[in-house]
């Protein structure tokens, strides 16, 4: 959400392979994993959030995203952040 507003600007999911629409969100399907994860980053790139939350995210999340992305040669992958 931006700050002070109720709802979410913006909805999306990002899946390997398909899923089923969701309502109110954009799907952003890839083929590869490889892709998955560059849209991801991009995503953040992007919409610039100024946190990135979610339950465990810090100890699981996003030490796995990085563990794959280094096993898959994904070195831009690696900067995730503003610094």
């Amino acid at each position: 959400t931006t700050t002070g507003d109720a709802e979410p600007y913006f909805r999306c999911v990002l899946t390997w392979k398909t899923c089923s629409p969701f309502q109110g969100a954009q799907v952003f399907s890839h083929h590869m994993e490889e892709g998955l994860l560059m849209s991801f980053k991009q995503l953040l790139m992007d919409k610039d959030p100024d946190f990135v939350v979610g339950y465990n995210s810090s100890n699981f999340d996003v030490p796995y995203l990085l563990r794959r992305a280094a096993s898959l040669g994904l070195i831009s992958f690696l900067s995730l952040g503003r610094i």
